[in-house]
C-alpha cells in the first residue's frame, strides 16, 4: 500500500482488550484517478449527497471516506460492498443495520481520510490537517485543560503538531462516546502516562474510570496531518 492508503490492525502494547479495530487512512490526491469510477458502486442516496458539496475536495473526502470504510465492512463481513447499507444513529454516527456487532466510523481533513472498524466494540477515530493561522491558545482555553494546555506550550515549535494531537485524541475518544463534542470539553482530559500509553479521566464530577476501559492511540497520517483511535470492549449483556 502507498503512503495514501494504509490498512492495519492496532498495537497497542499489552492490555486487558482483546479485540483490536481495523482502521485504513487514504489520501484523496492519490485516490482521485479511480474515485469516480469506484464512486459508481456507492448507493444512489451517497452519490447524491455527494454532489451537494459545491468544492470538488470536499466531494473527493465524500465519496473516499465512505469508499473505505465500505471496504473495511466488507472485509469484516463478507458482505458485497454493493449490498452494504449505512445509517446514522441519532448523533450522527454511521452504524451497520446489518451487521450491529461491527461498530464503524469515519473522519476526513485536508488530504486524509481515516475509517475504523471493529466487531464487538465501541470505535471513534478522528484525523485533522495541521492548519496555520490558528490562534490555538485562545482555542485551547475553550477545549483543553491546564494540563493539556501545558502539553502544548512544552512542544515549543512543535505546539501546532502538539495541538491537534491533543485535539485528535480528545475528538476520538468523544465521537467513540457518541455524543458530539462535549458541552464542555474540558471535562475530558487526555493524560500520556509514563509507560507512553494515552489515558483519558474525567475532570470534576464524574466516574474517572474511563481510563480503564478505553484505549487511546496516535495514529501515524503522514505530513502535515495528526489522526488518534479510540476504542473499547462493549459492555456484556
Amino acid at each position: 500500500m502507498t503512503s495514501g492508503d494504509r490498512e492495519k490492525g492496532t498495537d497497542m502494547g499489552h492490555d486487558d482488550t482483546d479485540a483490536r479495530p481495523t482502521v485504513k487512512i487514504a489520501s484523496p490526491a492519490e485516490s482521485r484517478d479511480t474515485l469516480a469510477l469506484r464512486a459508481e458502486s456507492l448507493p444512489d442516496a451517497e452519490r447524491q449527497e455527494a454532489s451537494r458539496y459545491l468544492r470538488a475536495e470536499d466531494r473527493d473526502r465524500f465519496l473516499l471516506g465512505r469508499l473505505i470504510l465500505r471496504d473495511l465492512i466488507h472485509t469484516s463481513t463478507g458482505l458485497p460492498v454493493s449490498a452494504i447499507v449505512l445509517k446514522r444513529d441519532s448523533h450522527g454516527r454511521p452504524f451497520l443495520p446489518a451487521d450491529p456487532d461491527l461498530d464503524v466510523n469515519l473522519s476526513h481533513s485536508g488530504d486524509r481520510v481515516a475509517a475504523a472498524v471493529g466487531r464487538g466494540l465501541r470505535v471513534g477515530i478522528d484525523v485533522e490537517q495541521h492548519r496555520t493561522g490558528l490562534d490555538i491558545v485562545a482555542i485551547g482555553r475553550q477545549v483543553f485543560t491546564p494540563y493539556e494546555r501545558a502539553v502544548i506550550a512544552a512542544a515549543g515549535s512543535g505546539a501546532l503538531a502538539a495541538f491537534f494531537t491533543q485535539w485528535t485524541l480528545k475528538e476520538a475518544l468523544i465521537k467513540a462516546l457518541g455524543r458530539g463534542f462535549l458541552d464542555d470539553p474540558r471535562r475530558i482530559e487526555i493524560r500520556r502516562e509514563k509507560d507512553g500509553i494515552f489515558q483519558p479521566h474525567f475532570v470534576g464530577s464524574g466516574p474517572d474510570d474511563l481510563g480503564h476501559r478505553w484505549r487511546l492511540q496516535v495514529l501515524e497520517c503522514g505530513d502535515h496531518h495528526s489522526g488518534a483511535l479510540a476504542f473499547r470492549a462493549r459492555p456484556s449483556p
